[in-house]
């Protein structure tokens, strides 16, 4: 405090350059509630204050329709405060025009911001004019309809594919949310290679020596807490591969090889007391089983997985040409849509681009 009492803040002169430097842009960066929205509604109205700009060159940026009602009462009672407390004839006239004029001061959200740019160039931007936009329920509900109608058509035109995810152990129903972040997402390109399946009879015969050997050091009557995870591996594997499937179908041998591939692994978790040489049993922690991972296990489970890649994104990249397709066949437009539009609008057409910069001089942005 001064020795009247008045309260001096700490980033005073900070506040105050934000309001009187109209030379240079600032990104101000502070905790809730500490007075960034106070700080750009009195630079919006000293811009107006002293001539800078005129409202309907002004626009005001937020991230949601309730922020941006709040801005724009707090803007027009500060112009009307200003309006109230300067003698100042010029800015008198400065502010009076504003507060007539304050309708054609852009306060609004990011989205609606690019809907509004799009709507008046809208032939340039490829658009049909009286596009709709998409909320956040109806567009999670069209890219819905348009997953299950796509899965529909598939399964009648290429039935075959259904049945080839099957036999890498894929469900449909897993792809779902693949095929949600790519439509969220489709300036996004997936990268992925066709790739031959993969050979897996070569680690799983290095596997099944491993079991072999480290089953003899294995007690046949389980310990009193119970075998350790590596154990449990070892039994199931020995116990799995006779099965038919597991020596047939790839999707089952990877079953078995996963078993040593699982985040709980690892770090080879055994542990010593529950085997019958704890010497055997270290060398298996500390040598056999890293080596059998690293060298073994890992290199044909990463090849395994780039194989599924290339068939899921295969599958799910129609999907989602499907939903873009609906969306151009109904004029509509969902959030995305609009910020990548209107940044392709405004990037590859520099006539537009200079005419929404005299349009828009200054831009201003609560986050």
């Amino acid at each position: 405090m001064n020795s009247d009492n008045e309260i001096i803040l700490l980033d005073q002169e900070a506040r105050k350059q934000i309001m009187e430097d109209f030379e240079h842009n600032f990104l101000v960066e502070a905790s809730a509630g500490s007075g960034k929205t106070s700080c750009l509604v009195k630079r919006m109205a000293a811009l107006i204050k002293y001539g800078r700009f005129t409202v309907e060159h002004i626009a005001a940026i937020t991230f949601t329709r309730k922020a941006a009602i709040e801005l724009k009462e707090r803007f027009q009672q500060e112009i009307e405060r200003e309006l109230q407390h300067t003698d100042n004839p010029e800015e008198k006239n400065f502010l009076f025009q504003a507060i007539t004029n304050i309708e054609q001061c852009y306060i609004g959200t990011i989205h609606s911001f690019c809907a509004r740019i799009l709507r008046e160039r809208s032939i340039e931007a490829g658009l049909d004019p009286t596009f709709k936009e998409l909320n956040e329920v109806d567009n999670i509900l069209l890219m819905e309809q348009a997953w299950e109608r796509y899965l529909s058509n598939l399964k009648i035109e290429d039935a075959a594919r259904f049945k080839n995810l099957a036999t890498l152990g894929i469900q449909i129903q897993d792809l779902k949310e693949s095929y949600k972040k790519l439509c969220q997402y489709p300036e996004v390109e997936p990268i992925y290679k066709e790739v031959v399946s993969p050979k897996l009879d070569s680690a799983l015969s290095k596997l099944y020596s491993f079991c072999d050997e480290a089953k003899q050091f294995i007690p046949d009557e389980e310990p009193e807490r119970g075998y350790d995870t590596i154990q449990q591996a070892i039994l199931q594997v020995n116990k799995l591969k006779s099965y038919p499937p597991y020596l047939e179908k790839d999707f089952y041998k990877v079953i078995l090889l996963e078993l040593f591939n699982r985040d709980s692994v690892k770090s080879g978790e055994i542990v010593l007391k529950r085997w019958l040489s704890k010497e055997k049993a270290k060398e298996y922690r500390d040598r056999l089983l890293p080596e059998l991972k690293t060298e073994c296990i890992v290199p044909a489970m990463e090849r395994w997985w780039e194989y599924c890649h290339s068939h899921t994104i295969n599958l799910i990249k129609p999907a989602v040409d499907y939903f873009e397709q609906l969306k151009e066949k109904n004029s509509l437009l969902n959030f995305q849509d609009l910020l990548l539009k209107a940044a392709t609008l405004l990037r590859d057409n520099p006539e537009i681009r200079r005419y929404f910069q005299q349009k828009y001089q200054t831009i201003l942005v609560d986050e």
